[in-house]
């Protein structure tokens, strides 16, 4: 922002181009009409990629933290003491529905180089939702 090359934009702008944030769909777009729809849904792909590989790489502390908050072993627990293990077949669907709580939004930041690579900046567990 304080780099005499920094663009700043409209205060008219849409929605989708307000600030410092713009939405993916808006950069998909973009990109088909700057380098074509193939190279847009290559980086498409390879975001979804670092996003996996991402969740993947944090899933044990996920479950560790939503176990120490929901007790999900207490939980198996007293299925399993009450007769309703997850062995018993017709229960299989509810355990897994009942157990699943909570969702966590992750705000991920991705630099895209000139060949169109994405590149993985961080992962904030309390994204900013505002603009600037």
């Amino acid at each position: 922002k304080r780099s005499d090359k920094y663009q700043r934009e409209e205060k008219e702008s849409a929605p989708s181009n307000t600030g410092n944030k713009r939405t993916i769909s808006w950069l998909l777009d973009w990109l088909k009409q700057e380098r074509g729809e193939v190279a847009a849904n290559e980086l498409w792909d390879k975001i979804g990629d670092i996003c996996v590989m991402t969740i993947l790489s944090i899933l044990p502390t996920l479950r560790r933290e939503y176990d120490s908050v929901f007790g999900i072993t207490k939980l198996q627990t007293q299925q399993q003491q009450s007769g309703n293990s997850s062995s018993s077949g017709s229960n299989d669907n509810n355990s897994s529905f009942e157990k699943s709580r909570c969702f966590e939004v992750l705000g991920v930041d991705i630099m895209i180089d000139t060949k169109l690579n994405p590149i993985l900046i961080e992962v904030n567990h309390l994204p900013s939702w505002g603009t600037e």
